[in-house]
């Protein structure tokens, strides 16, 4: 399998015989994260090379590092036989913002929401998913009337992706981290015997002790691909991950630079 860095959380994963996109299908516009070049973002929205043979198109969630409609739209709409999955907040903010040409993709959308912490499966063209409903990490802003903290990201419907292509098993948490709640930590002691190939983990995940649990105990990676990494993050693994997970970690320099596992 050929992985491909497009930028922040978003990758193609490429075998002989299918091609994904995961959180990939966005503007790329927000430093100091990588940046997606113009002539990159212009191959996405045409469904030209090496974006023109995508099978299957995946989001976390809608948030604008992840998730841009206009590029999704036009992607969709220069290749009918891809398909989309992703939470119905995606769906809607689509068909709100694009309902002139909304029907003519409509049968391309998958939108899939599981309970909390429950799994859904599909079967996409030979492609295996696990679709877990987990939530976003919280941000927290102080509320100038109430002076409490809320978290901005409560109203966020966020996915985890396990997916099995052409025999080879990979897991994309998005933005999601283990929290307080005792059941955030269930998805993945089910996944204990999935012999998982390629972990897609943020900074946050592994430096949460609960998250170097679920990757010792749970997950167990043979490969992690550290993502939503800041420029100077990238040159400075934290002394804070265990030196086992360390030697695990594969970390992209550049967008669309390229690994064959």
């Amino acid at each position: 399998m050929e992985i491909t860095y497009i930028s922040n959380e978003g990758f193609m994963f490429k075998t002989e015989n299918k091609t994904v996109l995961i959180d990939s299908l966005h503007r790329g516009e927000y430093p100091p994260y990588d940046l997606i070049k113009p002539h990159v973002l212009e191959q996405m929205q045409k469904a030209v090379a090496p974006f023109d043979k995508i099978d299957l198109i995946l989001f976390t969630h809608h948030h604008y590092d992840h998730f841009d409609p206009y590029t999704t739209i036009l992607h969709l709409s220069n290749n009918s036989k891809t398909k989309l999955v992703a939470p119905p907040q995606i769906q809607n903010i689509l068909q709100e913002h694009f309902s002139e040409i909304y029907d003519l993709v409509e049968g391309q959308i998958n939108s899939c929401l599981p309970k909390l912490y429950t799994c859904e499966t599909m079967n996409i063209d030979g492609i295996e998913l696990k679709i877990y409903q987990v939530p976003h990490s919280e941000y927290l802003e102080m509320n100038e009337i109430t002076g409490d903290k809320v978290n901005k990201h409560a109203t966020v419907k966020h996915l985890m992706f396990l997916l099995e292509i052409d025999e080879k098993k990979i897991l994309h948490v998005g933005d999601s981290i283990p929290n307080d709640d005792k059941k955030s930590i269930e998805p993945y002691k089910e996944m204990i015997d999935d012999q998982i190939d390629v972990a897609f983990l943020s900074n946050w995940f592994i430096l949460n002790p609960k998250g170097q649990e679920i990757i010792e105990k749970y997950i167990k990676p043979e490969q992690i691909v550290l993502m939503h990494l800041e420029s100077e993050e990238k040159t400075k693994i934290s002394k804070d991950i265990p030196k086992n997970i360390q030697s695990k970690l594969t970390i992209f320099d550049n967008s669309m630079e390229s690994i064959t596992i």
